[in-house]
Formats: structure tokens, sequence, C-alpha cells
């Protein structure tokens, strides 16, 4: 599977992508397990600003990131 840069994403993917994220967001609440991270203000502002500019959610983008990583170190999720 090839794996794409959330920045990448354009038309067709993008909607795949979306699909796919909001499929797992539908799951029950048993399944789902939230995460908290802290980055510098810096690091935020950067994220926020390219997520404005892709039209995506700062969620998404980073679940994204998350998905992407997985998927190049070979990582199954859909088991």
């Amino acid at each position: 599977m090839t794996t794409l840069n959330p920045a990448q994403i354009t038309g067709n993917e993008e909607e795949n992508e979306r699909n796919k994220l909001n499929e797992n967001c539908n799951k029950s609440s048993q399944s789902l397990k939230k995460i908290s991270i802290l980055i510098s203000k810096e690091m935020h502002k950067a994220i926020k600003l390219h997520t404005i500019k892709s039209d995506i959610s700062i969620k998404d983008y980073v679940t994204q990131l998350i998905l992407a990583k997985f998927e190049e170190e070979g990582y199954n999720l859909e088991e």
C-alpha cells in the first residue's frame, strides 16, 4: 500500500482518507482511546497554519500522520 504524506492527499485520496477516519471514529466508544500530547507553541502554530491551508482539522491531520507512520513501519491496523 502506498504511504501518503498528509500534505500530498488531494481529491479522491483525501475523501478516502476522511472516510477511513470517519469509520474509525464511528466505532463504539469502548474501542476508541484518547491520547494527549504536549508540543511547543511554535509547532502548534505551524500545524494550525498548515491545517487551515489544507482545510483539515488538527485532529485529522495528526491522525493521518500517525497512520502514515504505522503504514511506513509495516503495521496492519485493519486486523
